[in-house]
């Protein structure tokens, strides 16, 4: 991996950035697992040539410093950053669990944005958790409940007082589904036969990122009232925009137009660091 500096950080906060303390004494991470086939194979074939600002890692800085904080707090009857590993068909699976503590409930460390709270919906917390139940299990640790101890980065007490949906103070916790043994066991097996198939193939041969995978958010159309800025309505598709604006104009007398809000693959445009050498991103570019 190459690091620039772009924005010609301070060295301290530069080497702080670049430095990572983290290690996998196995084939695969869990972190790994859950991510998508194309990206992990991707980043091991090209890491020499995969570049990156520093700035970009100013988030994960944040979440390191807190799991470090964490890490050296006290707690009672808990193993605390606990590195575990387990074979899957030939494969050594690993992973690190943030906190497990009595009666069996098994706790991850998030630094997070306001709106990942209040949307909810993060399947990754969810499989990420339930990989680390399973290790811990089979280590002889059961595992009852989960859940995220979520601190959260840009919680503005302003906005607190409002009330609504809008967490009451910077700190959440979120409870996590528990998956069954059998759902546990079987999602890790099918991920790593997963993995395991794509070591073997070539690039262009790589299964697709999906778009759940990809961060997509699908084009939709505007029905947006002239001179006003925001739209009266949002469609999924644009026959059903027509339908609207033809109802709208009917109806005030005033002219409507419809704007189309170009959808984007979130991950791929902003954060996936190996699109350069991906083909499906090069097809994905091409069309538009």
């Amino acid at each position: 991996m190459k690091f620039t500096n772009k924005y010609n950080l301070p060295e301290p906060v530069v080497n702080a950035l670049k430095y990572s303390s983290y290690y996998n004494p196995g084939h695969i991470s869990a972190t790994q697992l859950i991510k998508p086939p194309r990206i992990v194979q991707l980043e091991k074939r090209y890491a020499e040539l995969l570049e990156e600002d520093v700035s970009d890692g100013i988030w994960r800085l944040l979440g390191s410093a807190a799991h470090y904080a964490l890490e050296h707090a006290e707690a009672k009857n808990a193993l605390q950053e606990e590195r575990l590993c387990i074979d899957v068909f030939g494969w050594r699976m690993c992973g690190q669990g943030d906190l497990w503590h009595e009666p069996g409930i098994l706790s991850d460390y998030k630094v997070t944005s306001v709106w990942a709270i209040i949307l909810g919906d993060k399947p990754d917390w969810e499989r990420q958790l339930n990989i680390y139940a399973h290790l811990f299990s089979a280590h002889g640790f059961p595992v009852k409940k989960l859940n995220i101890y979520a601190i959260i980065r840009d919680w503005r007490k302003g906005e607190s007082l409002r009330g609504g949906d809008y967490p009451p103070c910077g700190f959440v916790t979120v409870d996590v589904p528990l998956w069954s043994g059998h759902k546990q066991i079987e999602y890790i097996e099918d991920r790593v036969i997963l993995h395991q198939s794509a070591e073997s193939t070539p690039d262009d041969g790589l299964p697709y990122c999906t778009p759940k995978e990809r961060w997509e958010r699908p084009t939709t159309y505007a029905v947006v009232k002239k001179g006003n800025k925001r739209a009266t309505r949002v469609l999924n598709t644009e026959v059903a925009a027509i339908k609207v604006l033809e109802s709208e104009t009917d109806r005030t007398g005033k002219p409507h137009a419809i704007v189309v809000r170009k959808g984007q693959s979130i991950r791929c445009d902003s954060y996936c660091l190996v699109r350069d050498y991906c083909n499906q991103y090069r097809d994905m570019v091409k069309e538009d």
